[in-house]
């Protein structure tokens, strides 16, 4: 069906900017404000650009309704939980947008792992706007761990007290 994310000024009372998801049923914003995740009834996770209303990723996560999704702590990934009886875990990404793709793949480059965190919050919290089209960075996700269960997950959240 249709459906639409509204991004609305509390301030104010005014709706931003409306963008396009089918039946959604969870979101969370980025760290950052700069970006945020929806997840929908048909199991697929979208990730918005808030500035622009543009999708970054829309990807068939999960088989049936996904519920519930909550950010890690430290603000580098994700977790999402679903009617397929599946939490997933998923971790941010720097992927060059002119190389993006719908669905991302499910496998971890390795990368110099400091180097990249700190492109990698620089971007989330909105401070690396590169002008540069051929070598444009765009945050991403990609799937990391799967957790099986025997009942479907309504809800997953992060204790927010969590030792490093």
């Amino acid at each position: 069906g249709s459906g639409a994310v509204k991004l609305w000024n509390v301030k104010t009372n005014q709706c931003i900017r409306t963008m396009p998801s089918g039946y959604s049923l969870c979101c969370a914003f980025v760290p950052g404000e700069m970006h945020a995740i929806v997840g929908t009834k048909g199991g697929r996770l979208i990730l918005y650009k808030l500035s622009s209303g543009e999708i970054l990723s829309d990807i068939q996560a999960h088989e049936g309704s996904l519920w519930s999704l909550d950010i890690r702590p430290d603000g580098r990934g994700f977790v999402t939980g679903g009617a397929d009886k599946v939490a997933k875990f998923w971790d941010f990404e720097l992927v060059n947008s002119s190389n993006r793709t719908e669905e991302q793949p499910d496998l971890a480059e390795n990368k110099d792992e400091d180097e990249e965190s700190e492109k990698k919050q620089k971007l989330i919290s909105g401070e690396d706007n590169r002008e540069d089209d051929n070598n444009k960075m765009e945050l991403g996700m990609f799937h990391t761990r799967t957790l099986k269960m025997s009942e479907d997950i309504l809800c997953v959240r992060y204790s927010k007290h969590m030792s490093k």
